[in-house]
């Protein structure tokens, strides 16, 4: 079973392309938050909602209208992607998996897909309806690109994400078997064994603070203003891509190390580091998949049998395990132990346990819960 791996490289697109950009990102979020619009007040003025058969059809007719022709200027395909992507949110909203989809601002993160009809050369990157771009491959490409998705961060900076199809690794069959949780003044425990954050920098922790500090002496919607925002959009780029950095490396480390890991994954949404811990989870679970280490994950939702975790569909089955409703195993202990006896007595075929059910509960309290309290994993 083959696995997605995705590449991301940087663009360097000149001022003409930056203006189509521009153009082009303007319209999905035009469409998204025009369908969007639409489809709120279908559902609360008759109750029934739109398909996304229904609004690629009526998207048809919005380009055909007289003060609409400029969508036509993008490309087809990646407006339509847009459309996709605002029926899945919806889907999520109704199945409570996520909160009611918000419009898109021009601020911020920009992004969209093109699904086929680009090519990739050397240096550059011709997408449709456009001249090829410059772009930075600093490492090799395994597989054929699938799709790109062109985004524009806060800080200015233009990159192209590939998604490709690749042969996973073989299962491992050298290394150690480690048990994994988190540490209470410390981001992770690895078979009794502590492993730090990442200090923090200083020096650039001092320049986000005056920058800060700059911004409020600027007065609203000013040219100086834009340029204090641009700087900090810089400098929290900078932080979140050192911290991430750190997190691939560490995790890399751990899968490189060990041929499985049994991780202990609590619900701990609102606590101090949950977000890095979320992340390092979600790293150690894809590359597991990637190179042959056996991801067992232990949660104390299936201990009561009133939850089930959800197995990702781009990941093989003999890589990620989920232990047994009905064994013993907690996330204090001896985990290792414990997890290596639950995890025999599983059948040959993960597939064939009987799962259970979720319990259901009144619809004010789902509504109250975030949807990452639903879903620890």
């Amino acid at each position: 079973m083959r696995v997605y791996k995705s590449y991301r490289f940087r663009l360097y697109p000149d001022e003409e392309q930056t203006e189509k950009l521009a153009r082009q990102f303007g319209a999905c979020r035009f469409v998204y938050n025009y369908f969007l619009e639409a489809r709120s007040g279908c559902y609360d003025a008759t109750g029934e909602d739109m398909t996304y058969q229904y609004m690629a059809s009526e998207l048809a007719k919005l380009k055909a209208m007289p003060g609409q022709l400029w969508l036509r200027e993008s490309n087809a395909q990646s407006l339509q992607v847009a459309l996709r992507n605002l029926d899945t949110a919806f889907l999520r909203y109704r199945n409570h998996l996520a909160s009611h989809p918000n419009f898109k601002s021009k601020k911020g993160h920009q992004s969209f897909s093109v699904p086929q009809g680009f090519k990739l050369y050397s240096n550059h990157l011709k997408i449709p309806k456009m001249l090829p771009m410059k772009i930075e491959r600093h490492r090799r490409m395994e597989g054929k690109p699938r799709k790109v998705v062109i985004s524009k961060t806060t800080s200015g900076n233009y990159y192209a994400s590939f998604l490709c199809l690749v042969e996973p690794c073989e299962q491992k069959t050298t290394g150690g078997i480690a048990n994994a949780k988190k540490g209470t003044n410390s981001l992770i425990e690895i078979s009794g064994k502590k492993v730090e954050h990442q200090e923090k920098d200083e020096e650039v922790s001092g320049k986000l603070r005056c920058a800060k500090k700059h911004r409020k002496r600027c007065a609203a919607h000013s040219r100086g203003r834009e340029d204090a925002e641009l700087i900090i959009a810089r400098l929290k780029e900078h932080i979140a891509n050192k911290q991430l950095d750190y997190l691939h490396k560490l995790s890399r480390q751990v899968i490189d190390e060990n041929q499985a890991i049994y991780l202990a994954v609590r619900n701990m949404a609102g606590s101090p580091g949950c977000g890095v811990w979320g992340e390092l989870i979600r790293q150690l679970k894809y590359k597991g998949a990637w190179y042959g280490c056996s991801i067992i994950v232990t949660d104390k939702y299936v201990d009561s049998g009133a939850y089930v975790l959800p197995l990702p569909g781009n990941f093989q089955e003999n890589h990620i395990t989920y232990l047994a409703p009905g064994s013993t195993v907690g996330v204090t202990g001896n985990m290792l132990g414990e997890g290596m006896t639950a995890d025999a007595d599983m059948p040959d075929d993960p597939g064939s346990l009987k799962q259970p059910t979720k319990v259901s509960k009144p619809l004010y309290k789902r509504c109250k819960q975030r949807w990452w309290d639903r879903n620890p994993l």
